[in-house]
Formats: structure tokens, C-alpha cells, sequence
């Protein structure tokens, strides 16, 4: 087969497969012919394949009749679409008895559209009191004369539209309502007064779980902060009976009805109109078959070959697009472009078969149906609330004690909950299609270029649902796969910062017990805790390494092997800033520069901050010169710093996040779980509250210590964001095209004139009123350029590989973003075309300068002035990547 060796070479149509044995109309063929004469950077030469699968008319296990494989795919098509309507359904009723009907899609559109609507009319209610010409003012008009109106309507339909479906009597609304306003000036004036406080109350009612301990927390928390005067019962009923007026008037969604209850007790209830009932029924109704249930294909899903023509076979599911955009104008103009190599590749994706590997979800299930909370599973029922003690009416400690032993096991039920339903769900669904010998997964593409899986059930799932899925097509290791398949092992394993040597070594030295794992799961689970030293990082894939090994060790080269065996990019973003601007420092930091080990870079990072940590404890000075960052340096160094604290934050660094970004990311990942952890066992905490304080300390340790060791990968961040700030000034969305022509759209509106923000229940809600203003948000514009340039570039190198892999006749692939996948005998191969599709994409292409070229197109002359150089590229040959070992194993 002819392989050509540049980007920048005309190509021909491309087929993943034939249809020799699909018995359903194949759409014509994917690309137009480009004239040999023409010179395109973006197109690489690409013959068809002959490829072909088969489809078993009949499965074993299936009382299917004498359907075909093809009845069978229409079949589970019509069953996604009744699931989705299921699933709502279930959602509309547990929404209806639990009074959070304004949470559902349907509650959620009124209120984004009637908002504005309410708002106007509190407005003029306002206005015309304030003039005098209404008489008395009233009770309410005190309370809601300072307040956004918009915030009030927010607050008012959310309230009546909670319990829409239930009639409520009118003055327990009216007080209901009333005191949601209440809270919201409560914290409106914390937010006003103490902003710092204020957040920190947002911080910690997020670790609360139900409304009800949020708002408490929130209360308490703002009445600690600032002096809060608590409204008359009467006047915060006057409140909500005005505001409940104002909607009735205005929408005519509800009325008041009168009715007896026994002899003599009448009650007045608010009610919803018929309308609103009709409406609320009729969007239910659409939104449930607008969301189906996507599960995978039992035969390959219909080629790509324009923007809307690929995935499932029927009109009987909601069809997908080839990307996931809503633009018509954007299809217009990607439905003429010629970009075949990111059909092909998709495609590729598309035709790889899967299999259930059901040895794995038969331990699975046996560890789900004992309970057993083991292996990264959750456990299968919640905690039992403590027993109420017996003095708790009368001793207040008591009580208190209680209360907050509860929240925790509460608090720990609920997080548990939504792990326990995914697995519910994986086991449910992978029993299912363990039936059929092959599986397909069908593919789109976000705005980026970036591929993702349709189901949600997949390969790039977490590390149980990865390890249930293996290639339907297994391959005798043959003499280099069981290296690879032992190096899959120790990466799985967590034993990846070694040479690659030492991790097949790994395996060998500890091949006794491995074996007896994979043999006996549930009598052997070191492949869950620890093998030789080795805390297990991902059990589950481990696990399904360890069965395979176990028949390698039986069958020796002849073992056919299938499962995915990934190569890992090392930091990949930097990866890519290192090969476009040619950056030594960068690229030996990330494994572009050949080595003896892996370098680390989120350790190099790490190791920094510790002896700056160190520096400011021995000197009692601080650069900043604030004396508490001493004392946040000490307590620091007694939480320990690792890898583990900077690594998001480092590798954020190339997708445009900033010491702001830091402190977000140190919070989510460092300090708030290791917080709850100390809330619920008491565990060491050398930090004052949450630690947000010292998260904020933290995150200009590490900004400080990256500025120093990725230079390149900042300046050039600082240039793209240069960039998006000149094209936001004409008001343009930012466009430019990926190495292989596909092209990008990034527009974020601005609508921030159109979105209420309040703290109610101790929680920011914004709700979008209306329609999307003509105009762009420069902010959201400026800081999203640098993580969208860098994934369309990490996207065309995963497409550019993968099509260049089924050039070489490898055609199964598990591929996510910067991990590429094969099967063990494929590995090999791919490890030189990984390296080799990278070499090639920034050999052949300046990427930054077509970005700049694309950018200038979009300004005025004067910004296109102004608009500052590229960064200078650095000194790094890019052809020594070939001979690197690290940057993608």
C-alpha cells in the first residue's frame, strides 16, 4: 500500500470498510478528488482499504427469531428513544412529589423566557408607587424597592413553578416566597459588604447536600458576617402575596380557587391554569423524545461523508451531527469543505468492533451484589443515620452533636449515590450487549475537532466501564506484544515513572502473583490493594491485564490478545507548545527529548514550590512580604506537596489557565476533598477553615515556579490570548482550521445583560432570560483561546495517527484525545506512528503561523498592526522525538 511521508500531499476517497456484507444503503463515498496539481497543506494521500466485516445473521443467546442483525439495530434504535422518554418521565414524577418541578427542563424554559416578562412588570408596580400616584406604598414596597427586579422574578417563578402540579394553599406560598426574597437580601448584603466572606459562604454550602442545609449554613454564615434585621411574619407574607399577584396578573398561569374542606373549613389554594398544565405536558412530552438513551450499535454505524449523514441507521432515534454545534451558518460552510482525513479517521473509530469482556463483568457484578466498597467501588447501600439520642429535645450539645453526625452521613450518602447509579447502570447495559459478538461505538466531533463517543457507555469511560470493553478481534502477541502487554500492566498498575524496561521487569518480578489475580479475582485481590510495593492505580484494567497474562503465561506468543494497549502523551498540551515553538527546556520536560527515564514535569513543578516553600520558612521572609504566606509556607510543608498538587494545574497551563485558575484547581482537587476527609474522620488539617487562604498562597507558588520552567508554553499562551482580545475588538467570532482542514468556530456570546445571579439556598444560580444578545464575550473569547487552539491541535494528531495506523493495516483503535490505543501485537507499530504523525504535523505545518495568517484575515487593518510577533522558536530538533522512549507510552 502506498504510504505517502508529508501532510502536505493531495488525497483520494477513503473507506474505513466495504460493504460486502451490509445489507443496508451505504451513503456515497467521502471526499471529493483533488486535482494533482493543487498543493494543499491539509491533505494526506489515502487509498481505500478492502476491509470488509461480517454480520452474523443470528447470535447466540438472542430469542430473536429470524431477525438480522440490521432488525436488530432498528429495533434497539426505537428502544433508545422510548428509554429517554422513560427516563424523563421518571424525572417529571419524582420532580412532582418532591416540589423541584421548576428543575426540569420544561420549568427551567418558562423561566428563561418569562423572567424577563415578570421582571418588567415588578418594574412598573415599582415605578408607579414610587410616583405617587398609587396611594400608600405598602408593606412590600419597602423590601423590594432596592432589589433587582429581575432577581426578584427569577425567585418568584422558581418558587411557584417548584410545586406547579400540586395545588398549595395561597398565604403557605405567599410566606414560602416571601421568605426566599428574605434570604437573598440577607446575602445580597454580605455580598455587598464582605465579598471575601460572602464567597467563602458560597464555598461551603457547596459541601452541603440537600437545599435545606445549604440555605442553613448560608444563614448562619451571613447573620455571623453581618447585622441582619429578620422581617416581620407579616410583612414577609405581604411580600409573596404581591409578588404571586404580579404573576397571576401578568402571566395568567394561575388562579385561586376556593374549596371545602369538611363541614365548615375552606381553604383558598393557588392552582395552575389549564394552559400551563397543557404546556407544561406538551414540552415534557417533546423534551423526553428529544433525549434518548444512546447505546452502542451492533453493526458499524453509517460512515461520515458530509455533516449530517453518520451514526445510527433511523429516523426512529434523534439523529447526531457530525459536530456538536448549533450553528446553521457554521454546517453551511463545513458541509463544502474538503477535510477526508478527519472522515477518515472517524470513520476508522467508527468501524472498530467491541466485544464485553464478560470474565470482568462477572467479578463485577459478584462485587456489586455482595456490597463489597472495594476496588474504587461505592458502596452498594448508604451509611445509616446515627441513632437519635435519647435526651436530644432537652440537651441542646446533644443535639447539636447529632445534627452534625447526621449532615456527615448524609452528606456522604447522597455523594455515593450518583457512583452507585453509574454502576447500576454499566453493569445493566454491559449484560446486555454481552450477547453480541461484535459492538460498535458510532462518533462526533465537538468544535474542536476533538473525537468523542456518542453512548456513554465506552472506551474512554472510567476505569471500570474501560475495562469491560476489549477489541471483538484478538491477535497472537507474536514476539513484541507481550512487552507491551506487560508495560500496559505496570502503567495500569500506576508503576509508570520508570523506564520501560523496569516496568516489564515489574511484572516478571511479581508475575506469580499477577497470575494467580487474573486465575482467582475474588480468592486473590492484591490487584485491587498492592502488588510488590505497587499501590494498584486503576484495579479494574489492572485486573483485566492480569486474566490476559495469566493465558499469555499458559499459551506463551500464541495468546490472542485483546485488550486496548494506551499510549499515554506525556502533558500533551505542552507537548504541543514545546513542537510548534521548537522548545528545548519545554520539550525535555515533557518527554520530546530522548532520556534514560520519564521526566516528570508535574514533579519538577512540585519540587520547586517545596524548596521556595522551604526558602520562606528559613528566612521568615516572604517575596510578597505578607507575613501570614510564612505561616502558609509552614503549613504547607506539613500537608506535603507532590505531584498530585500541581499536576492539574501545570497541565492547565497550556490550555490558558493563570494563578487565578490555580487557586480553583488547589481547592477542588487538593484542599476541599482532603477538608471533607478531615470533617468525617478527623484527619490532620493544618489550615484555618477550608484553607482557601492558603489554596491562594499555593496557587502563586506554583504559577511563580512554571513561569520558570515553561517559558515558551506561556509566552505563546500569551500571544493566542493577544489574539482573541484583537479579533473580540470587531466583534468577530474567532475562526481558524486544524493542520488537516477542519474548521473552527469559537464563539462564546455574551449574556451577561440577560442573566440573573442570586445566592438563594446559599447557592449562585444564573438563568439565562431570553435569547442570546449580538454580541461576544471578549472575556470568555479571550481566556478559552488557549485550551481550544491547543485540543484542535492534540485532535488533529490523534486523527492524523489513527488514519496513518490503517495505512499500515492497523484497524482497531482506542483513541481519547492523547491516549492512543491498539491491540498488543499492533503496539509497536503504533508507538513509531504516534511519534511519527507528530514529527510530521509540526515539520510540515507552522501551525502558529497559520493560526496568525487566518487571524489577520479577521482584523482591521490598524488591530492587524498591532497585533504582537510570534514568540521565537527554540533550538529543539524535532526529529530526536523519533528516538524518544517517554513522550507517548
Amino acid at each position: 500500500m502506498l504510504v505517502t511521508t508529508s501532510i502536505k500531499e493531495v488525497i483520494v476517497p477513503f473507506r474505513a470498510t466495504s460493504a460486502s456484507e451490509i445489507n443496508y444503503p451505504l451513503p456515497k463515498e467521502n471526499a471529493k478528488e483533488i486535482s494533482e496539481g493543487t498543493t494543499l497543506r491539509n491533505y494526506l494521500l489515502i487509498q481505500p482499504t478492502e476491509t470488509s466485516i461480517d454480520h452474523p445473521q443470528t447470535t447466540k443467546g438472542i430469542p430473536m427469531t429470524n431477525e438480522t442483525m440490521i432488525d436488530v439495530q432498528l429495533r434497539l434504535e426505537h428502544e433508545m428513544t422510548q428509554k429517554g422518554v422513560s427516563r424523563y418521565a421518571k424525572q417529571v414524577t419524582d420532580a412532582k412529589q418532591m416540589g423541584t418541578e421548576d428543575k426540569l427542563a420544561a420549568g427551567q424554559e418558562l423561566m428563561k423566557h418569562y423572567t424577563d416578562t415578570l421582571s418588567k412588570a415588578i418594574t412598573g408596580w415599582l415605578a408607579e408607587l414610587s410616583s405617587g400616584r398609587a396611594g400608600a406604598k405598602g408593606a412590600a414596597h419597602k423590601y423590594l424597592v432596592d432589589l433587582d427586579p429581575s432577581m426578584v422574578a427569577f425567585i418568584t417563578l422558581k418558587k411557584l413553578l417548584g410545586r406547579v402540579s400540586t395545588p398549595v394553599v395561597v398565604q403557605t406560598a405567599a410566606r414560602e416566597l416571601g421568605t426566599a426574597i428574605e434570604d437573598e437580601v440577607k446575602l445580597a448584603s454580605v455580598r455587598a459588604e464582605e465579598r471575601k466572606t460572602y464567597e467563602s459562604i458560597i464555598r461551603g454550602a457547596k459541601l452541603r447536600v440537600s437545599d435545606h442545609y445549604k440555605r442553613m449554613y448560608a444563614l448562619r454564615r451571613a447573620a455571623e458576617a453581618v447585622e441582619l434585621d429578620m422581617w416581620p411574619e407579616v410583612d414577609r407574607m405581604l411580600v409573596g402575596m404581591k409578588l404571586i399577584d404580579l404573576a397571576m396578573e401578568t402571566l395568567g398561569w394561575f388562579t385561586v380557587e376556593t374549596r371545602t374542606v369538611g363541614k365548615n373549613n375552606t381553604k383558598k389554594l393557588l392552582t395552575a391554569s389549564p394552559e400551563l398544565l397543557r404546556q407544561l405536558e406538551a414540552n415534557h412530552t417533546i423534551t423526553g423524545l428529544l433525549r434518548p438513551v444512546y447505546e452502542p450499535m451492533v453493526v458499524p454505524p453509517r460512515d461520515w461523508t458530509t455533516p449530517v449523514d453518520g451514526g445510527y441507521l433511523s429516523s426512529a432515534v434523534r439523529p447526531i451531527k457530525l459536530v456538536k454545534i448549533s450553528s446553521k451558518g457554521y454546517y453551511e460552510e463545513l458541509s463544502h469543505t474538503e477535510m477526508p482525513v478527519v472522515y477518515a479517521a472517524i470513520n476508522a473509530l467508527q468501524a472498530t468492533a467491541w466485544q464485553i469482556n464478560t470474565p470482568i463483568l462477572a467479578v463485577l457484578k459478584e462485587f456489586w451484589e455482595r456490597g463489597h466498597a472495594l476496588a474504587g467501588l461505592p458502596a452498594r447501600e448508604g451509611q445509616e443515620i446515627p441513632v437519635k439520642p435519647f435526651d436530644i429535645e432537652t440537651n441542646e450539645e446533644s443535639r447539636s452533636e447529632w445534627r452534625k453526625l447526621a449532615a456527615k452521613v448524609y452528606q456522604g450518602n447522597t455523594e455515593e449515590r450518583s457512583k452507585r447509579l453509574n454502576i447500576v447502570f454499566t453493569i445493566d447495559l454491559a449484560e446486555r450487549y454481552s450477547q453480541f459478538p461484535k459492538i460498535f461505538m458510532p462518533y462526533q466531533l465537538d468544535f474542536r475537532g476533538r473525537i468523542y463517543s456518542v453512548p456513554a457507555f465506552n472506551a474512554q469511560g472510567p476505569d471500570h466501564m474501560k475495562s469491560l470493553l476489549h477489541f471483538a478481534a484478538g491477535k497472537a502477541l507474536g514476539a513484541n506484544g507481550a512487552q507491551w502487554l506487560a508495560m500496559h500492566g505496570a502503567n495500569v498498575a500506576g508503576n509508570d515513572k520508570c523506564s520501560l524496561e523496569e516496568r516489564v521487569q515489574w511484572v516478571l518480578d511479581n508475575e506469580e502473583e499477577i497470575v494467580a489475580c487474573g486465575k482467582d479475582p475474588m480468592g486473590n485481590r492484591g490487584w485491587f490493594t498492592e502488588i510488590g510495593g505497587q499501590d494498584i492505580d486503576k484495579p479494574w484494567q489492572f485486573l483485566a491485564f492480569a486474566m490476559e497474562w495469566a493465558g499469555y503465561t499458559e499459551q506463551g506468543e500464541e495468546f490472542v490478545s485483546k485488550l486496548a494497549i494506551a499510549l499515554d502523551g506525556s502533558c500533551s498540551g505542552l507537548q504541543h507548545y514545546s513542537g510548534m515553538l521548537r522548545d528545548s527546556v519545554g520539550g525535555a520536560s515533557v518527554n520530546l527529548i530522548p532520556a534514560p527515564t520519564p521526566q516528570d514535569v508535574y514533579k519538577m513543578v512540585a519540587d520547586k514550590v517545596v524548596l521556595s516553600l522551604k526558602a520562606i520558612v528559613a528566612s521568615g521572609i516572604s517575596p510578597s512580604g505578607k507575613c501570614e504566606d510564612v505561616e502558609y509556607a509552614k503549613q504547607w510543608l506539613a500537608f506535603g506537596v507532590s505531584r498530585k498538587t500541581t499536576k492539574r494545574s501545570v497541565m492547565c497551563v497550556a490550555y490558558g489557565s493563570r494563578q487565578f485558575g490555580f487557586k480553583d484547581q488547589i481547592m477542588e482537587d487538593t484542599l476541599t476533598p482532603a477538608f471533607k476527609k478531615h470533617q468525617r474522620d478527623g484527619s490532620p488539617w493544618p489550615f484555618e477553615g477550608d484553607g482557601y487562604k492558603a489554596g491562594t498562597f499555593m496557587a502563586g507558588q506554583i504559577w511563580e515556579a512554571v513561569t520558570k520552567t515553561l517559558v515558551k508554553a506561556v509566552e505563546a499562551m500569551n500571544w493566542l490570548q493577544k489574539a482573541a482580545m484583537s479579533v473580540s475588538e470587531v466583534g468577530l467570532p474567532i475562526r481558524w482550521s486544524t493542520p488537516l482542514g477542519f474548521p473552527i468556530m469559537q464563539a462564546y456570546w455574551d449574556i451577561k445583560s440577560r442573566i440573573v445571579e442570586t445566592s438563594l439556598q446559599g447557592k449562585i444560580l444564573k438563568v439565562t432570560m431570553g435569547v442570546h444578545v449580538d454580541k461576544l464575550d471578549r472575556r470568555a473569547q479571550t481566556n478559552g483561546i488557549g485550551a481550544n487552539f491547543i485540543h484542535s491541535c492534540d485532535a488533529a494528531h490523534m486523527q492524523l495517527c489513527t488514519v496513518r495506523a490503517t495505512q499500515e493495516g492497523i484497524h482497531n483503535f482506542a483513541m481519547i484525545h492523547d491516549s492512543f490505543g491498539t491491540r498488543a501485537a499492533d503496539t509497536e507499530d503504533l508507538f513509531r506512528i504516534v511519534r511519527e504523525s507528530f514529527v510530521e504535523q509540526y515539520t510540515d505545518v507552522d501551525v502558529l503561523e497559520n493560526f496568525r495568517d487566518e487571524i489577520l484575515r479577521q482584523l482591521t487593518p490598524e488591530l492587524a498592526k498591532e497585533l504582537p510577533v510570534l514568540p521565537d522558536r527554540g533550538t529543539l530538533d524535532l526529529a530526536g522525538v523519533m528516538d524518544s522512549r517517554f513522550c507517548f507510552a
